[in-house]
């Protein structure tokens, strides 16, 4: 079985949700293990700075050492059959989708038995059937996750009123920003 951990996105934002987030995914890390934190959905100049956020606050919250390494695209393979958690970032849902394509693969990785893995924003909607978000148009995903998705609810007003949930598939997933859930498969 795997277990997908999927985040509505804003995971930095300082509330009691992403403490607990961050604390299972934590509670999720032995102590021999890896947590291989993916930031493929970002821009180049960003990735170092969101890798040392997550990794530290996964330390902080874990109150132990936790071993986090930052994949690279030249490596991503070795990387991801090394690691038993695999933190998909937040992101351009596109981008990330464009980078996994080139391993045909990469969807048979992402559900192999006993990984844990978690997808923030574009990582979510990177796991889901389709998926539509504030910066990503309508797009397909993987489909692993057996849910149409949309993510980033509460970022403000307008944005659920603006997507045309009528025409699209059932179920949908949807969550808020800050909110996560879990699913085994």
């Amino acid at each position: 079985m795997t277990t997908y951990i999927l985040h509505g996105g804003r995971p930095r934002l300082d509330v009691p949700s992403n403490d607990d987030f961050f604390k299972f995914i934590a509670g999720k890390i032995g102590p021999d293990e890896t947590c291989l934190i993916v930031t493929f959905a970002r821009e180049s100049g960003e990735t170092a700075k969101v890798f040392q956020e997550f990794a530290s606050k996964l330390q902080k919250i874990a109150g132990r050492p936790v071993t986090c390494l930052h994949a690279t695209v030249e490596e991503f393979p070795q990387q991801f059959a090394q690691a038993r958690v695999v933190y998909f970032t937040g992101g351009i849902a596109e981008k990330l989708m464009e980078t996994m394509a080139q391993w045909p693969q990469a969807k048979n990785w992402l559900q192999t038995p006993d990984k844990i893995i978690v997808g923030s924003s574009a990582g979510m909607m990177m796991l889901g059937r389709e998926y539509v978000g504030d910066v990503s148009p309508r797009g397909q995903g993987f489909g692993i996750i057996p849910y149409g998705t949309v993510v980033h609810l509460g970022k403000d007003d307008e944005f659920p009123t603006q997507q045309d949930y009528t025409n699209r598939p059932r179920p949908i997933l949807m969550l808020a920003e800050a909110q996560f859930c879990v699913i085994e498969v």
